[in-house]
């Protein structure tokens, strides 16, 4: 049991998003323990019935995401991607409705328990090893993912009073039979649809544009031309171990670096330990009672010990912490400030082998046996000879490169400088240069772009601009803008054909969907729809049986799932609208309909029937998301997002 191994400690909570956990915590999780520098993560983005989101909460859930998002698209995942996306609002919205659900269970008094708290915990695959939770483990990856212990732990406390204000929410949704049927005949339901298309070409060459509604329509649309910011530079670089070859250490320097730090050499103690817990009995009202009913037990167990039982199957028979019973009482290796104090003190007075007295703390009576210690020497100058060396290497390489490209700096911020002079002092200091063309912040083909800092630096600069010295986690480099054009709207003459072509298109689309309406119309009050269509020059074709399971509505290519109202109709209607697709407009009849076949309705009925409930407490839950939504006092400082 977690609780029982650590010390309670006072942490601050920060609420986050801790919705499941996924490959080590990439996307909405437990953000790690930092300090924020000055105001920056302490600024409010919004108040939610006047409780703060701060903007490190709010920083830390939108980096998540992004970088969830960038690592599956890689370098696909561009602006215009990133703005389909939304992460930022998503971020907010999501921290938004975790404030208020959280108010509500608050409001409602609901709690967590510590024992609701540590079975979570235990069920988490991440913190298994051969299927059992495993604690070390545990603090191993809350470790690796900087995450401490109780922020976690209150996280999931979070996440479990959520769970109940969904189970609270839902409580009363039910699906009854009627329902599921009618679902299932709209999912089985087949239509074969008779459509015509219509489209903006036909309508291009009756749209006329003068140089008067070009211009204007250039003027309210000027950010569709907009060409991007523009730049050429050239730049210097040096790796950081480009000198480790010049590097010379004598055998004194490589011992005074050893005795100077040798201190931070140690390495802390620490103890394996299996243990045998025995708690009182919660049934026994008495406290004093059961606290001495469960000692008497721990003394018999150390007792069988003592006469050479086998600590491990006494700790699967006896043990009330089922966490570590399972492996024989075993809790791995932990540190010192890892325990509660009584169990600690014990742990680390025993010798690898030895099993201690009878052990009280708040949870009960512990049986102790160390396995093993490591730790707590420090390692000879032999042992870390090649390490110091090696690290005095690296660190004397980089103080190298560093310092020649201080000296290069003056020459880029030379009066008079050119591309042919830096290049010349650079060569003279062993550092490489470059020179690009005109480049984007989205060509990636640039080494300057495909670094965020780099590119940040580079945008940032004006012509003849000079950066510092930037310093990038293998390379430094310096930065000078030779020419920069700005993001602009250009004047009509430059983009004339292209106002034109894209005018002409809104105006063709418009018409098409002015014409496509009256048609629809027109069908709809029971004209004959394949004569209307062929009159007005539109060719009507015939599509194949269709059902919600298809996917999309063949020779189209429009996805039914966003359009269940199309199984909806009955023979010979006329749909709703005329459906956008494509950049045309498509009339449909249903000419044929097929009903659902109902013989296989029981054999699947279980599953369409939980399939449907959760879809109907999913809408249900979200429903009185939005009531709580509607009630609460929200403030957004839309400056900081």
């Amino acid at each position: 049991m977690l609780e029982v191994f650590r010390s309670k400690r006072n942490s601050f909570f920060v609420i986050v998003i801790f919705a499941v956990i996924i490959l080590g915590f990439v996307f909405f999780g437990v953000a790690p323990s930092s300090k924020q520098g000055g105001d920056e993560g302490s600024q409010v983005v919004a108040r939610v019935n006047g409780s703060e989101i701060t903007s490190g909460e709010y920083s830390n859930i939108y980096k998540r995401q992004l970088d969830y998002y960038k690592n599956i698209f890689k370098d696909g995942l561009n602006d215009e991607m990133l703005a389909q996306l939304n992460l930022r609002e998503k971020a907010l919205e999501a921290l938004i409705e975790r404030r208020l659900v959280l108010q509500e269970a608050n409001s409602r008094k609901f709690k967590a328990s510590r024992e609701d708290i540590q079975a979570r915990v235990m069920k988490y695959p991440v913190f298994q090893k051969d299927g059992v939770f495993d604690k070390e483990t545990y603090f191993a990856v809350l470790q690796q993912n900087r995450i401490k212990p109780a922020e976690f732990e209150e996280s999931i406390g979070a996440e479990i009073l959520i769970g109940k204000m969904q189970q609270s929410a839902v409580a009363g949704v039910t699906l009854s039979d009627d329902e599921a049927k009618a679902a299932f005949d709209k999912e089985n339901k087949q239509i074969k649809f008779e459509y015509a298309m219509v489209t903006p070409a036909s309508f291009e060459d009756k749209v006329k544009v003068s140089a008067e509604k070009g211009r204007a329509f250039l003027k309210d649309n000027g950010a569709l031309f907009m060409t991007p910011t523009r730049v050429k530079a050239f730049y210097a670089y040096v790796d950081k171990d480009q000198f480790a070859a010049e590097v010379k250490i004598s055998e004194d320097e490589l011992r005074a670096f050893y005795e100077k730090r040798k201190a931070t050499y140690s390495t802390p103690k620490e103890v394996r330990a299996s243990h045998i817990l025995i708690r009182p009995d919660k049934s026994i009202e008495d406290k004093d009672k059961a606290r001495a009913v469960a000692r008497k037990t721990a003394e018999v167990v150390l007792a069988k010990i003592k006469k050479g039982a086998g600590f491990s199957k006494l700790a699967s028979e006896y043990s009330d912490d089922p966490g570590s019973a399972v492996k024989g009482g075993d809790l791995g290796f932990f540190g010192q400030g890892m325990m509660v104090k009584p169990f600690e003190d014990a742990a680390f007075t025993l010798a690898a082998g030895e099993v201690s007295g009878v052990v009280e703390t708040d949870y009960g009576y512990h049986i102790i046996k160390v396995m093993n210690i490591k730790g707590g020497g420090t390692p000879t100058f032999k042992d870390l000879r090649n390490e110091i060396k090696k690290q005095i290497t690296v660190r004397r390489s980089e103080e190298t490169a560093r310092a020649r490209m201080v000296e290069l700096h003056k020459a880029f911020k030379a009066e008079g400088a050119t591309f042919k002079t830096i290049k010349k002092a650079a060569k003279e200091r062993g550092i490489k240069t470059n020179q690009t063309p005109f480049f984007t912040e989205s060509d990636v083909k640039i080494e300057l772009v495909r670094a965020e800092k780099l590119r940040d630096t580079a945008f940032s600069l004006p012509v003849n601009g000079v950066s510092g010295i930037i310093y990038m986690p293998k390379r430094f480099y310096i930065i000078k803008i030779a020419e920069r054009v700005d993001s602009h709207v250009p004047p009509y003459e430059k983009v004339a054909k292209k106002v034109a072509s894209m005018l002409k298109r809104e105006e063709a689309l418009a018409m098409a969907s002015k014409k496509a309406e009256e048609l629809r119309k027109d069908a709809a009050s029971g004209k004959n729809f394949k004569r209307l269509m062929r009159k007005a020059g539109f060719k009507v074709e015939s599509t194949d049986y269709v059902s919600l399971s298809s996917g999309f509505i063949p020779g189209i290519g429009i996805f039914v799932g966003d359009r269940t109202d199309l199984f909806e109709m009955d023979k010979g209607d006329i749909y709703k609208e005329a459906i956008e697709h494509g950049r045309n407009f498509y009339l449909l009849r249903a000419a044929k309909v097929k009903a659902a076949d109902f013989s296989g309705f029981e054999q699947g009925r279980m599953e369409l029937h939980q399939r449907l409930l959760d879809k109907k407490r999913q809408d249900t839950y979200a429903a009185w998301v939005k009531e709580l939504r509607s009630k609460a006092l929200i403030e957004i400082n839309e400056e900081l997002l």
